[in-house]
């Protein structure tokens, strides 16, 4: 909670008449630099979160795609395959070890600025003509403890941060997302291929279980 909350103070330095809540681009792919930790049940320390994470979202298909690049404390680095199909209420999920595929009843959530959501106030990046500016937001997700901080471009909507604090998988998990690479449309459909030979049932746990519910709070 003190990660996040550290940051989300970072980005709220003006007071500010609250702009309207905004949208970005139905389809994106964008990549996340994951920093954070989470206190598994049981444990008395927490376990790092620390990868990255390409991210592809299409709205209009209802699909979302991501690739987990999670470093491990061995000094390896654990990839994970992520693919959800909310038309077909299913979730792929692929490892180096197989593949599993579990059933999902979420609604993919339209990437806008939830309406729930308190706008903390503005700030903005770089100096002088390089200056981007941004608004800062902030919204607990409905039936959970999960508050989320996001920070948007003010113009175009676009994301940069998200910080989120709270229970992921049984887990107290405080996570921060800096998002860059941004880019609208998908430059490559096949990311979307649905994988074969997958089993049925299990669950998304674990780091990579976490980094999923919290990507998919990003909208």
């Amino acid at each position: 909670m003190f990660l996040s909350c550290l940051l989300a103070s970072f980005f709220v330095t003006n007071a500010a008449v609250e702009p309207q809540k905004c949208c970005v681009d139905r389809q994106f792919e964008a990549l996340l630099g994951e920093f954070g930790g989470a206190l598994l049940p049981g444990k008395n320390t927490p376990t790092a979160l620390d990868g990255f994470n390409l991210m592809s979202y299409d709205y209009y298909a209802k699909m979302m795609r991501l690739e987990a690049h999670m470093n491990q404390p061995d000094g390896t680095v654990q990839v994970t395959n992520v693919i959800i199909d909310y038309k077909a209420g299913k979730e792929y999920v692929k490892t180096d070890t197989g593949c599993t595929v579990l059933d999902t009843t979420e609604t993919m959530r339209e990437p806008c600025v939830p309406a729930i959501s308190r706008f903390l106030g503005n700030t903005s990046f770089g100096y002088g003509d390089t200056t981007l500016k941004v608004n800062t937001w902030q919204y607990q997700k409905p039936g959970s403890d999960n508050v989320v901080n996001l920070v948007v471009t003010a113009d175009g909507c676009v994301p940069m941060v998200e910080a989120s604090y709270g229970t992921m998988n049984n887990a107290k998990t405080d996570v921060v997302y800096f998002i860059t690479s941004f880019q609208p449309g998908i430059k490559d459909r096949s990311v979307f291929t649905i994988p074969t030979n997958c089993q049925q049932g299990g669950s998304t746990v674990g780091v990579v279980g976490r980094a999923v519910r919290a990507l998919k709070d990003l909208f």
